[in-house]
């Protein structure tokens, strides 16, 4: 039974571009139960999984790759999460944000 008052436990993640000079600066953010906000320089993860997505981001990640190179290290550190998460569900969708496009890919996990 859900208690009407109860918490809603989300970890929601935030992801945009800003305008810098004349270019775009990546602006990615977190926000824990309290609302509080939490920005690290590189990279943010949320969700039940989110142990297990440090060692793999700090593994894969590179300063300036374009969005294929991206989308690769991003569908790479999930899918090692998930994999050893059963919570996480069975796959996940990645959005890569450009100033020109916004691209959306469907992965495919583990289905046991």
């Amino acid at each position: 039974m859900i208690c009407r008052w109860g918490p809603y436990f989300v970890a929601p993640v935030i992801a945009g571009l800003d305008k810098d000079g004349d270019g775009w600066k990546p602006i990615v953010c977190t926000y824990d139960s309290i609302g509080c906000q939490s920005d690290h320089c590189n990279f943010e993860v949320g969700g039940t999984g989110s142990e297990l997505l440090y060692g793999s981001c700090e593994a894969f990640y590179k300063e300036d790759m374009d969005p294929e190179q991206l989308y690769e290290c991003i569908s790479n550190c999930l899918l090692s999460a998930l994999d050893r998460d059963s919570l996480s569900g069975w796959g996940a969708y990645v959005y890569i944000l450009t100033p020109d496009e916004l691209i959306v890919r469907a992965i495919k996990t583990r289905q046991d």
